[in-house]
């Protein structure tokens, strides 16, 4: 059973031989009453085959029994759920160090939106969730003068790039990493993690306005709203529009018009 957990490893980590072994005996068999039958004409495959106890009944044709290709399958699901467990785990690590290492970067406000932009464009089709959160929480923002903090479930990060927008591109901070439950509630899981990120207080209302334009999400509804919450700290001077004046209002109307216009920048 080695040699097969060493096959499913080799497979999951990209190797062609194994990938094409493993699909044959989980899939590419032939079900004949109490075995199975594989015709390998390929020797590399067929001396693999016979490694797994398989053995030649006519030419090209490998026999086992069905019992024992069952147990293979069950096994390599072991292994597949072990792989993703480790994948998960470098994945962590390396979150880990970006979250630690990482410093805001000296950006323009059009360098900042064109580069929110790019990570858009190229995770808007698998982070739609993430990019919708994202774009609720600057939104969020507008409406007030203290700084906002999103306490975010750590499964959310799937990629060391989101961090990264966050933390070197948005300029957020982290304030606080938790392993505590948020409810008083018994579990029987692990409690789940969160990191508090905490929103860049040089950012004004229209810039926060045109960030979240430039995520293009589908809308600005989004479940994460839940995690979104206000901290101690206030604002920069000059950040927050004010629109309880006349002008202020009319202001705030023209702006934007302005950053709805395709060819704004």
């Amino acid at each position: 059973m080695d040699t097969w957990r060493l096959h499913c490893q080799n497979a999951f980590d990209g190797d062609q031989h194994a990938s094409a072994l493993v699909a044959l005996v989980e899939t590419g068999c032939m079900h004949k009453g109490d075995h199975v039958e594989i015709i390998a004409q390929d020797p590399a495959i067929a001396a693999s085959l016979a490694q797994l106890g398989f053995t030649v009944s006519q030419d090209h044709t490998y026999t086992l029994p069905s019992a024992q290709q069952k147990e293979y399958v069950q096994v390599k699901r072991e292994e597949r759920q072990s792989w993703h467990q480790r994948q998960q785990q470098v994945l962590d690590s390396d979150i880990d160090q970006v979250v630690e290492q990482s410093k805001p970067l000296a950006l323009s406000d059009q360098d900042r939106r064109k580069m929110v932009g790019l990570f858009a464009k190229k995770h808007g089709d698998t982070l739609q969730g993430f990019i919708r959160g994202l774009a609720a929480f600057l939104h969020y923002q507008r409406k007030h003068s203290r700084l906002a903090i999103w306490d975010m479930p750590r499964v959310r990060l799937v990629t060391i790039e989101q961090p990264q927008l966050l933390l070197e591109i948005l300029g957020f901070h982290v304030v606080a990493q938790s392993t505590e439950p948020q409810r008083t509630t018994v579990v029987i899981d692990e409690p789940e993690k969160t990191i508090q990120f905490q929103m860049n207080p040089s950012i004004t209302d229209r810039e926060l306005r045109r960030l979240a334009w430039a995520l293009k999400p589908s809308h600005l509804e989004s479940a994460a709203v839940d995690e979104f919450g206000l901290g101690d700290q206030h604002r920069d001077e000059g950040t927050v529009a004010q629109t309880d004046t006349c002008f202020g209002w009319l202001m705030s109307i023209i702006t934007s018009i302005f950053d709805a216009l395709p060819l704004h920048s």
